[in-house]
């Protein structure tokens, strides 16, 4: 069974990728080798971090021009596409002068996990995985210096600067839940058929979207849930969205309305009066979607509007379906 991209761990193999810089230079596995480490910063035009973290990059990059380390942006897709020649443009902005590949479909980066930008990924020469730094980190260039020099040494990364830890205010309570039971539940949708635990068994997954009527961003989240449910529900999978109470009141005829007539989705909608339900799922925002495989367990989590969430979700169903 073909391993998710949220698996791949520090000291493992890269996943498999092969594109190439808008000058038409080769980026791929196989040019790994020929540089002590590879620097893929992904980042998104319209992210504020991003432009931030950048300059950060460049210092950085400068330093070890000398040193045969590359250094490439990877420009994502968050909300809004750009053209290349946008992208360089902010690119110009930030004053970073290296290479740059535009992965408009986010396949790279959501290879790689890039769930959130900027998400920079460190590759050593032996193809491996050697470190990854989230967010516009306080600490980015001391860090990355300390990895690169390491690299460079032929040395191991220091295990203080290989990966940072996981910021408690970032982490969703919600993911704490992968790799065990789902809590105990049942609910009907508003059509009449239950939902439980009971019913996982028959289904290779069952996709539960935590989601609010009025929440913007599961309403950009939703119509990329009902793309893969109209391609997977014949598969076996079941889609169900579970709404929840954000600060407003609906009634069952406005949440039908809002998700069904006006974003034009076909999945299945229960309404947990009270968010019971989310919060024995720990569904702290929305939308928090779970992937549950048939044993009952949690599979994973995405919590928010993902740019790559359709990579990400498609992936990990077909690894189920494929058990």
């Amino acid at each position: 069974m073909k391993k998710p991209a949220q698996q791949v761990a520090i000291g493992k193999k890269a996943p498999s990728f092969d594109t190439q810089t808008i000058d038409g230079k080769k980026v791929a596995n196989a040019e790994l080798e020929k540089y002590a480490a590879t620097v893929l910063n992904f980042f998104a035009p319209n992210c504020g971090h991003c432009k931030k973290q950048i300059p950060k990059v460049e210092k950085v990059r400068k330093q070890f021009a000398d040193k045969n380390v590359r250094f490439i942006n990877v420009s994502q897709k968050m909300r809004k596409a750009f053209t290349k020649e946008q992208v360089l443009a902010t690119l110009k902005k930030t004053g970073y002068e290296g290479e740059v590949v535009i992965d408009h479909e986010n396949k790279i980066g959501g290879a790689f996990n890039a769930r959130g930008f900027p998400h920079m990924i460190v590759l050593g020469k032996s193809g491996n995985l050697e470190a990854v730094n989230r967010g516009n980190m306080a600490d980015l260039e001391t860090r990355l210096t300390a990895q690169l020099d390491a690299l460079v040494a032929g040395k191991a990364i220091p295990k203080k600067y290989a990966q940072a830890p996981a910021s408690k205010s970032n982490r969703r309570p919600a993911m704490d839940l992968v790799g065990k039971q789902a809590p105990a539940f049942n609910i009907d949708t508003l059509d009449g058929k239950e939902v439980s635990n009971a019913d996982f068994s028959k289904h290779p997954a069952t996709v539960l979207n935590f989601v609010a009527p009025n929440c913007g961003f599961c309403k950009r989240q939703v119509p990329t849930v009902e793309k893969i449910r109209a391609e997977y529900e014949a598969k076996g999978i079941r889609f169900v969205n579970i709404s929840q109470t954000m600060r407003k009141e609906y009634s069952a005829e406005e949440v039908v309305d809002i998700f069904k007539t006006k974003l034009k989705t076909n999945l299945e909608i229960a309404q947990d009066n009270g968010n019971k339900i989310g919060k024995l799922f720990k569904a702290t925002s929305y939308p928090t979607l779970f992937v549950v495989g048939k044993d009952g367990k949690v599979s994973e989590v995405f919590v928010g509007a993902k740019p790559n969430l359709d990579t990400l979700l498609k992936e990990r169903l077909d690894a189920l379906i494929k058990g």
